[in-house]
């Protein structure tokens, strides 16, 4: 698993603010050509104020104006304030269809109310009174003008969220797994602007263009005559508040559930009838404005009765989502074989390797995957389709991180030795602190080989921590202690010889740490890894280990292979590297070295990784390299990018398939793993190899003879 920020959207216009002073408009009309049709001219404010485009909301909510006729793009309404206060309108929001929310109701309903719906009533007629046009825009830059909360202000909606701390003190990261995403900080954001004001404009649709604008917070488009919401609402990815009250809309688009960092969907007086089960995955939702709405009664009483995450919940456990089967093609590289499925059984020198992040049982938890129905989380649900994935892959090698013991001995390895694997594990260190139940619900990482493939020869635990510690050069670096040492990862690595060539290899399953702020830490991870592969992969040249493949009668011994160098001998490293294409730790693997004044090691003191560098001598190369679009191997709300890893050595291997990415028109529809089809937040991604022959040592002829001749005279 993986956090990180999202990444901005470029080529937007900026609209820039000055935040102490009076907000300055800026209308890019060539940039966001029709951002929207208005087909009904609003009633004209009786005072024409120069008003700003963007105010201070999170640096300025813009807030384009309607069409006029002749212009082919933005036109703003130009507004002034006088003493702070917002001027008069004589647009009045339209009051339609109030079943299940007329003012009667209220009226009826206001001295038997729970908390939850007495706030519902507030919001509610506040929205009522927030019909004017750019009426949030308006708001947010009188706040800005007076540096206060101004008068003007008290109908502008606010919700939790609004009053927040940014910060706020979490778990400790080695005993709970960490939510899947964190808030933009200020310098992640290159955008100067995040919301959009369409409020009261009288708009009849909305234009495609609008919803490129992928690093919006806030869209306002309440108060106007939309009869739809367009389904690419579901590309707004990072909205946090949305606001369609006042509208003709009669349902909403289940693309809606893409927008998992929804707090606030406001949907007051529309035509809304049935919510879809896919805003189940909506797990930070806060408040779900909907009354004036004609809801089906039990959604209404859930939500009256319990509250918006109670209904949430609700649609997330007893909705029937529709979702058409994930294609994944298998990709044949050499054209040696038929598409479709590896093809290592006929040719000795081929061989497959499959790396999976399982999503270890204990991590899967509502709190870190609130959008997972409960069902779809458990265990029990998910140790089929990993057995089913696994399985069905045919993998020569299974390289798996985030497997605890009790599953490893109780299920997976069962389960495997059917199709006559073999597998090890290792466990995080934690596993020695433990008492004896604790500790067989410690994850680590596992390797699994086909018997009838390879003999194991050896088998190694990297535990980064104490390797990292124990280097007598690491004495002095401080941050060798407070920041590697408390992180329990390991690396499993097993020695293997190919029972039909004789060909042996190494291969590593290894887990880095997964916290963004910490790319120091899984780089020096990884510098200490390939340290002791070079180290094994040595010693594996000098004391080669005998051979444990028996003679068989009427067949041709299978010579032993042995290599002149400990870079020779073929390398395998999968894993969970919680890195990047850009990171630190891609360049070491790829690059053989990185330079001790790299980036992720900052200004940190790790003794030689800071003073000389960081280098090994395999030739490494990722089996996904010749995609390199492949769109992510982990796919969560928060974060979705490739950093999970098949490298194999490239001066003896060569790559003749890879299993290919998931269909694009599944995703769309696919707020994150694991779901219904996929077990885990990260996908099973394998590669089938040709592993070139060892060259034969040439033996050099003797110098040639001539014998005794006599010399000329």
């Amino acid at each position: 698993m993986y956090s990180q920020a999202p990444q901005q959207t470029q080529g937007h216009p900026h609209m820039l603010i000055n935040a102490t002073t009076q907000p300055h408009t800026r209308y890019m009309q060539k940039n966001l050509p029709h951002a929207f049709q208005a087909q009904h001219q609003h009633a004209q404010p009786l005072h024409q104020p120069q008003q700003p485009s963007q105010l201070a909301d999170r640096g300025g909510i813009s807030h384009p104006g309607a069409n006029n006729p002749g212009q082919n793009g933005l036109s703003g309404h130009q507004h002034t304030y006088s003493g702070g206060a917002i001027g008069s309108t004589a647009y009045t929001s339209q009051q339609h269809h109030l079943t299940n929310g007329t003012s009667n109701s209220i009226q009826a309903n206001a001295n038997n109310v729970s908390g939850h719906w007495e706030k519902q009533l507030q919001l509610y007629q506040t929205s009522r009174q927030s019909g004017s046009p750019h009426h949030q825009a308006r708001v947010a830059a009188t706040k800005t003008k007076t540096g206060v909360g101004a008068k003007g202000a008290s109908t502008v909606l606010t919700t939790s969220e609004d009053h927040q701390e940014e910060g706020a003190a979490g778990a400790n990261e080695n005993e709970k797994r960490p939510i899947q995403q964190r808030k933009l900080t200020e310098k992640d954001k290159r955008q100067e602007w995040f919301a959009l004001d369409f409020g009261g404009q009288g708009l009849r649709a909305l234009s495609e263009n609008l919803f490129n604008y992928t690093f919006l917070d806030k869209l306002y488009i309440n108060h106007n005559k939309l009869t739809v919401l367009p389904a690419s609402i579901g590309k707004l990815k990072l909205l946090t508040h949305l606001d369609a009250s006042g509208n003709e809309l009669s349902e909403i688009p289940v693309e809606i559930g893409m927008l998992t960092n929804l707090k606030t969907l406001l949907l007051f007086d529309n035509h809304i009838q049935n919510l879809p089960g896919e805003m189940g995955t909506l797990f930070q939702l806060e408040v779900l404005g909907i009354e004036g709405n004609p809801l089906r009664e039990n959604l209404r009483q859930k939500i009256v009765t319990d509250g918006t995450s109670a209904l949430i919940n609700y649609l997330l456990e007893n909705s029937q989502i529709d979702l058409p089967e994930p294609g994944r093609e298998w990709n044949v590289l050499d054209g040696s074989t038929p598409e479709g499925k590896p093809s290592t059984e006929g040719d000795p020198n081929k061989f497959s390797v499959v790396s999976y992040n399982i999503l270890c049982e204990k991590y899967a938890t509502p709190q870190a995957y609130g959008y997972v129905p409960s069902w779809a989380l458990s265990w029990d649900y998910r140790k089929n389709l990993i057995s089913q994935d696994i399985l069905t892959s045919n993998a020569d090698i299974v390289c798996l991180q985030e497997v605890d013991l009790n599953n490893f001995e109780d299920y997976l390895s069962p389960t495997m030795a059917y199709q006559d694997y073999k597998g090890v594990l290792f466990q995080k260190t934690r596993a020695r602190n433990f008492g004896a139940q604790e500790t067989r619900q410690v994850d680590g990482c596992a390797i699994f080989w086909k018997t009838t493939k390879f003999n194991i020869l050896d088998k190694q635990v990297v535990n980064f921590q104490q390797l990292a510690i124990n280097r007598p050069e690491m004495k002095k670096a401080t941050d060798i202690f407070n920041r590697v040492m408390p992180r329990d990862d390991v690396a499993t690595i097993v020695y293997l010889e190919n029972k039909l060539t004789g060909a042996r290899m190494i291969v590593a399953s290894a887990h880095l740490f997964w916290n963004p702020l910490f790319e120091d830490v899984k780089l020096v991870q990884t510098a200490v890894l390939m340290e002791e592969l070079v180290k094994l992969a040595n010693k594996y040249v000098a004391n080669p280990p005998p051979s444990k493949i028996q003679k068989v009668e009427g067949q041709p011994e299978i010579p032993e292979v042995k290599y002149p160098s400990g870079a020779s001998i073929p390398l395998i490293v999968c894993g969970d590297f919680n890195s990047l294409g850009d990171s630190g730790v891609h360049e070491l693997m790829t690059k053989g070295s990185v330079d001790h004044r790299h980036p992720d090691l900052g200004s940190r003191d790790y003794g030689p990784y800071t003073e000389e560098g960081i280098s090994h001598p395999f030739n490494l190369k990722s089996s996904y390299s010749i995609f390199p679009d492949f769109p992510f191997t982990n796919y969560t709300p928060g974060f979705n990018g490739v950093i999970d890893y098949i490298w194999y050595s490239s001066n003896c291997m060569q790559v003749t398939g890879l299993l290919g990415e998931i269909d694009k028109e599944y995703m769309s529809k696919v707020a994150g793993f694991p779901n219904v089809h996929f077990p885990s937040d990260h996908l099973m991604i394998q590669a089938e190899f040709y592993m070139k022959p060892p060259r034969k040592e040439v033996v050099k002829p003797p110098p040639p003879e001539f014998g005794n001749t006599s010399s000329r005279k």
